[in-house]
């Protein structure tokens, strides 16, 4: 219900996703209400809102009293962290507390709709679907996503190979090296010897796809690969949440097989 006291000017679609998904992985942004200073919204009239459903960070704002304003705890660029371990590599000595409240649930990070525009548009895709927010609100855009710079990126370059996962392995165990990393579906882990593989889930469990996906390429900064190739899952369900960041770790370069 703060919802209210932070925005007055919320629109009614914000009442059905919040019934349907708070709390939980979805941030809206509404036009935000005088109370909120400039600070937090970056001199803009609208704010990003989100109610979440972990247990510890619900416990902080009651403890708080007041709503809390957050960035991401990951430096600018890098997977982002799922870990209170991945929070200390990137952030020790920056900040002044570390809340271990366990691995993320999810993995991937908030799903951001806008419905500060005349039509609802999904901003980033995240652990709520496109699908359900469909079946929600009906008609939603999708803005296509930033290409310009890589985000969420180990420090080997990444290239993502996409379309039937047998093809996709195929061609990538025609190029590796020694020092090549692969990220890579379970199943196909055997198809990349000599080199450094990481695997993120079966092919059809996008749940371990999106909890694994950020660790994993973390994962190949403790190495020496100087190249990293990647399989992709389809942009169904929350397979478009984890093609999103896997392309973006890869600043878009994406070879279609």
């Amino acid at each position: 219900d703060q919802i209210y006291d932070l925005c007055p000017a919320v629109p009614p679609q914000a009442k059905l996703l919040a019934d349907a998904f708070w709390p939980g992985p979805l941030t809206m942004i509404v036009p935000k209400g005088d109370c909120i200073p400039d600070e937090v919204s970056c001199g803009l009239d609208t704010v990003g809102i989100r109610l979440p459903s972990h247990p510890m960070a619900r416990a902080l704002i009651r403890e708080s009293g007041v709503p809390l304003a957050a960035p991401s705890a990951n430096t600018s660029g890098r997977p982002s962290t799922t870990t209170a371990a991945h929070v200390m590599h990137d952030m020790d000595g920056k900040i002044a507390a570390v809340l271990d409240g366990g691995a993320c649930g999810v993995g991937v990070e908030s799903t951001v709709i806008t419905l500060a525009l005349e039509r609802p548009r999904l901003l980033r895709p995240g652990g709520i679907t496109l699908e359900q927010l469909r079946s929600v609100l009906g008609d939603v855009k999708v803005s296509a996503p930033g290409m310009k710079y890589r985000h969420y990126a180990p420090k080997a370059p990444v290239t993502v190979v996409r379309g039937d996962p047998q093809d996709t392995a195929k061609y990538i165990a025609e190029r590796i090296s020694d020092a090549t990393g692969v990220l890579c579906f379970d199943e196909y882990k055997n198809m990349f010897p000599n080199c450094i593989v990481e695997c993120f889930g079966s092919q059809d469990d996008l749940g371990a796809q999106a909890r694994e996906v950020f660790d994993r390429l973390r994962a190949f900064d403790d190495t020496s690969v100087t190249q990293i190739w990647a399989q992709c899952p389809s942009d169904e369900g929350l397979g478009l949440a984890v093609a999103n960041r896997i392309k973006k770790a890869a600043g878009f370069s994406v070879i279609e097989v």
